[in-house]
């Protein structure tokens, strides 16, 4: 049976332009960006821990400030203000099928 996927934010601050460019381009090559620096990842908890270690090698522990956060399954987002995807793109998993928009959505 294949693992259960989960949803995951990522979001970096990162000192030095070259180690930014380094984690850029391994993040967006697993996860949608969804705000400068902030990523939303859909996938099982290896494919996560291989990302989390792939950024752990390339970042700097005492400079960089890296976190992830699980998004719940049911969790849906408020979309307030500008939004650095277009309106027609709605991130959300199979748990909110049929939920098609956020209370304050104006599109």
């Amino acid at each position: 049976m294949p693992e259960k996927k989960l949803r995951f934010l990522i979001s970096y601050d990162i000192s030095d332009t070259r180690r930014l460019r380094k984690i850029h381009k391994v993040v967006s090559s697993h996860a949608i960006r969804v705000q400068y620096s902030l990523y939303l990842f859909h996938g099982n908890r290896h494919e996560m821990q291989t990302l989390v270690e792939q950024i752990q090698r390339i970042s700097d522990h005492q400079e960089d400030d890296i976190r992830t956060y699980r998004i719940p399954p049911g969790c849906r987002p408020e979309i307030m203000g500008k939004s650095f995807l277009s309106r027609d793109i709605l991130l959300i998993g199979e748990e909110t099928e049929g939920f098609t928009d956020f209370p304050g959505r104006s599109g």
